[in-house]
């Protein structure tokens, strides 16, 4: 190098939490034990400890890593301390994970920045302003403003594709800098660690008792001399990375960096990513800039779209319970408001586990089958906690509702910012004929939808009276107030309706969907009917799809039978099927499908199950529209965004495959008919639409492991669980409408499928200080704004509402909560930097903001 710049020598190993092996667990296979990434981080870190004595930077951004380290080794924290104020160790933002941005909600992804934040400010008194972003499979629009908002200028590492450019602005306007190296060079970022051969993994004196191959996990002197002798011709720095996934540091890294230092006249020196923040100070300082030139870009995606359906009921799960860990939250608050203790070390494990298994190879569920249980583990250990939180909160409540103690209450409690009527549906024992259900008025509810008898219970589907916002409404239950009926059951071909819809149904499945407001015909089943499952070839792996499909096969002409039940608030028809086609790498396919209208409801319901056992295959399922287009608005991460059709690329990883991800919902609309439709999903997050044809992927089987198993370190093909053999169930809705996805208020409709109305027998009577129904909160806002979250703040007695605008304009809005005073200010996402307000919070288009009101 002519003018000797600066090359920056950091130690970074790739950590996975969970992927090949387990977080905390052993597992046994084919007569080897496998040790937890756990095992294996804390002794690399002990290397590098040791090598940071002199002088040697180690850089790593994920919260979990430390903290369990120092769960382990708690004698080791004053020493990290003084490392970290050395910068000899370094911190970057990657939350508690390297989360996937694409599958979290909004919420769940800021929660997971701003836990990993907080955890280095307390331990560390270090909050990182480098975002990191490593090996994320795609890059959501929201993200920048996610980060800018946990203060951070600047997000490295993102994977695979990225934004063009050093600059990247997001949905919302948010600018950060994404510049990383010019010249980078590796030693050992491939590395796998085999079980000890002496005791195979079982722990022995020759593995200092750690079941691991160290010798052939390390990385070589070699390898290091080899890098350091690469040309480096960054400008104004290079970079030399060592570590990898399962690479154990090597020791002598100081001495071999000095002696190449020594022998090329190379200015090799030990730093961390902060080198960069140094050498870009100037375009950093530029963000804010309102004159920079930005590409146009806002996300980069897709990327490995096998993620988004392998595993299917990891992102079901996920899904369900991050939207109950936030309901818990709420209700914990407004117990707390009422003298209540708040939970503060439940809800922060509940966090904890969610958020863990919204990590890359987790949520996309490209892990083990052994890694597998044990993030279904994680979930059940988190619904423990929320159910822990929830029922002490509710008892608060209820231990406050003035009721008559002679009478029976179903009390529903609405978590959502605005009042809701939805169907409910709940098994009501003591009662051997259809319950009658009384307003707080003592008026009965006209529209009960079902009610049928289940073993000694009833199980009945109403509509709920309006549930005021984050709020309740206590509904009286009279018991045997009518005969059971099942309603009218017939079988063969027929049609439903309600007011707003008649679905016809043939021996094959539904072929109309008329719209009774317009008497247009909302099909066009030219290729598929509604709803119809098919059947794909899909050779690949859990990152993707290698091959285009050679059979794409509609199932309804392998349907056996076809049945329809009426009641005076419901119509349902049942499709039951099984594959009996000539496909070998189908072992099992047969599904039942059920569609239902219900009475005073604008959207068409579905449920269904399949059982399966297939090989290199997908399930997917149509809703064939008559609006011909390739665009759809897709939900996101606090915001939606129009997507198009693109060319599959299924040459190379990551590949693509054709579909999108979305969150909640899709979005197709006509602008010149002035109608849409929209599809809410409930945890299948993979949608495509083509020529009209909303296409959502239910499941997939594939059998190659690609890099999830590599021989050549060890053998561990523990994968066949990802072909999801087995029972599966899935819940969907279709809302036709009227104007776009905003006018017809899908963001709320979405949020309501995917968190509805909680249920319970109200116990407590006596109270005098909250009536039958009751409402926490006072919201002044536009439809376009949500309430996305409610809590504690971490550090005071204040209480923390976060909002998020959802349809692109501007807002105005105002915000109070029962007990939680009346001073408000606005905080950043780690509840600092106050700003005091006066008058109403003012949102721009997709801004998400917090609030902080005290007393």
């Amino acid at each position: 190098m002519s003018e000797n710049k600066p090359v920056y020598v950091t130690q970074h190993n790739h950590f996975d939490p969970i992927w090949r092996r387990c977080w905390n667990r052993t597992f046994d296979y084919k007569g080897n034990r496998y040790r937890s990434y756990s095992d294996l981080e804390e002794l690399f870190i002990d290397v590098w400890l040791e090598n940071a004595k002199e002088g040697a930077v180690f850089s790593e951004g994920q919260a979990v890593v430390f903290r369990k380290y120092l769960e382990r080794n708690p004698e080791r924290l004053a020493e990290m301390r003084e490392l970290v104020k050395k910068g000899l160790i370094e911190l970057t933002a990657a939350g508690e994970t390297v989360a996937d941005t694409n599958m979290p909600s909004g919420e769940t992804l800021l929660r997971n920045l701003v836990m990993g934040q907080l955890y280095f400010e307390e331990t560390f008194g270090v909050v990182p302003s480098i975002g990191w972003l490593e090996d994320a499979f795609g890059q959501s629009a929201q993200v920048p403003q996610i980060f800018r908002g946990c203060e951070c200028n600047q997000i490295l590492k993102l994977s695979y594709k990225r934004v063009p450019g050093d600059y990247w602005r997001g949905l919302d306007g948010s600018v950060i800098f994404t510049g990383d190296a010019p010249c980078i060079h590796y030693a050992g970022h491939c590395i796998k660690i085999p079980p000890c051969p002496e005791c195979r993994g079982v722990g022995c004196d020759a593995c200092d008792n750690t079941g691991l191959d160290k010798a052939k996990g390390a990385i070589p002197d070699e390898w290091i001399q080899s890098a350091l002798g690469q040309g480096y011709t960054g400008d104004p720095f290079s970079m030399f990375l060592i570590g990898g996934e399962e690479a154990v540091p090597n020791p002598r890294l100081v001495d071999l960096v000095e002696k190449a230092r020594k022998e090329r006249g190379i200015d090799f020196r030990f730093g961390g990513f902060g080198a960069i923040a140094e050498h870009y100070a100037g375009k950093i300082a530029k963000i804010d800039d309102p004159d920079l030139q930005v590409s146009d870009q806002m996300e980069a995606n897709p990327v490995s779209t096998g993620c988004y359906v392998t595993r299917i009921k990891i992102k079901q799960e996920f899904r369900r319970l991050e939207n109950l860990v936030n309901e818990a939250e709420r209700w914990a608050t407004g117990a707390y408001l009422m003298d209540g203790e708040y939970p503060s070390e439940c809800l922060k494990q509940a966090w904890r586990d969610i958020v863990f298994v919204a990590f890359h190879d987790a949520i996309t569920s490209t892990h083990i089958d052994s890694a597998y249980y044990e993030l279904l583990d994680m979930l059940a250990d988190a619904e423990c906690e929320i159910a822990h939180v929830t029922n002490y909160a509710f008892k608060k409540i209820e231990d406050n509702i003035q009721a008559d103690s002679e009478k029976t209450y179903l009390i529903l409690y609405n978590s959502e910012c605005w009042e809701r009527s939805d169907p409910v549906t709940i098994a009501i024992c003591g009662t051997r004929g259809r319950p009658m259900l009384k307003r707080p008025g003592g008026e009965s509810i006209e529209v009960v939808i079902d009610a049928v008898a289940e073993g000694e219970n009833v199980r009945m589907t109403f509509l709920a009276p309006n549930v005021p916002p984050l709020g309740y409404v206590a509904v009286e239950i009279v018991p045997d107030a009518e005969p059971l009926h099942a309603g009218e059951i017939t079988v063969g071909e027929g049609e439903i309706e309600n007011e707003f819809f008649v679905l016809k149904a043939d021996e094959r499945g539904i072929r109309s969907a008329i719209d009774k407001q317009t008497g247009q015909e909302l099909l066009d089943i030219g290729k598929y009917l509604l709803g119809e499952l098919i059947l794909e070839e899909d050779i690949g792996h859990p990152w993707g799809t290698m091959k285009p499909p050679s059979f794409a096969e509609g199932l309804s002409k392998y349907t056996t039978d076809l049945q329809i039940r009426r009641t005076n608030g419901l119509g349902e028809i049942t499709l039951t099927g099984t594959y009996k086609g000539s496909d070998p790498n189908v072992k099992l396919l047969s599904w039942k499908q059920k569609i239902r209208l219900y009475k005073g409801c604008d959207c068409i319901d579905f449920h269904t199950e399949i059982n399966w056992d297939t090989a290199q295959r997908r399930i997917r399922v149509a809703i064939p529209t008559n609006i011909k287009t390739d665009e759809g608005i897709y939900s996101i991460p606090y915001g939606a965004i129009k997507r198009g059709k693109y060319e599959p690329d299924m040459s190379q990883l990551p590949s693509t495959n054709g579909d999108w991800p979305a969150v909640n919902w899709v979005d197709l609309y006509s602008e010149s008919e002035d109608r849409g439709y929209a599809l809410i999903n409930v945890g299948t997050p993979s949608h495509k639409i083509e020529d009209g044809v909303i296409y959502m992927s239910l499941l997939r089987s594939p059998t190659d492991s690609w890099c999830l198993n590599e021989p050549e370190y060890y053998d561990c093909p523990d994968f066949d669980g990802a072909r999801d053999a087995g029972y599966h169930e899935f819940r969907y809705s279709l809302i036709p409408h009227s104007g776009d996805y905003r006018v017809a208020n899908i963001e709320r409709r979405a949020r309501e499928i995917n968190n509805p109305l909680t249920c319970r027998i109200l116990e407590s009577f006596g109270g005098r200080k909250l009536g039958l129904s009751h409402s926490f909160i006072t919201f002044d806002a536009p439809d376009n704004v949500i309430v996305t979250a409610l809590k504690k703040a971490e550090r005071d007695d204040s209480i923390i509402v976060r909002l998020a605008e959802t349809a692109g304009k501007s807002a105005e809005v105002s915000v109070a909560i029962d007990g939680a005073g009346t001073k408000t200010s606005l905080v950043n996402y780690l509840e600092r930097y106050d700003q005091s307000v006066s008058g109403k919070v003012k949102l721009g288009p997709f801004k998400v903001v917090t609030i902080k009101l005290s007393k």
